[in-house]
């Protein structure tokens, strides 16, 4: 199955328009508070920030704190309901 020259070039601005949010995203990391009480988020620096898009094929780009390892917490259930 071929994609169209379209998709292809639409995919072509993901890493850019991924940059520019992270740009504006990332200040507004270091807003929020790191509960200690929490496991997996004890020891944790609160202005860390990670941004990944996976495409159907498996293609995947990423731009940010994307190899800190941490627990994704109540956002999990966003996924869950997908």
């Amino acid at each position: 199955m071929s994609q169209r020259s379209e998709d292809i070039d639409r995919r072509a601005h993901v890493p850019t328009v991924m940059h520019e949010v992270a740009e504006l995203a990332r200040p507004a990391a270091a807003d929020g508070e790191v509960k200690p009480y929490i496991a997996g988020l004890d020891g944790m620096e609160p202005d860390r920030f990670g941004l990944v898009v996976h495409q159907l094929d498996g293609e995947a780009d990423a731009v940010g704190d994307v190899d800190d390892r941490f627990a994704i917490q109540s956002v999990a259930k966003v996924f869950a309901l997908v």
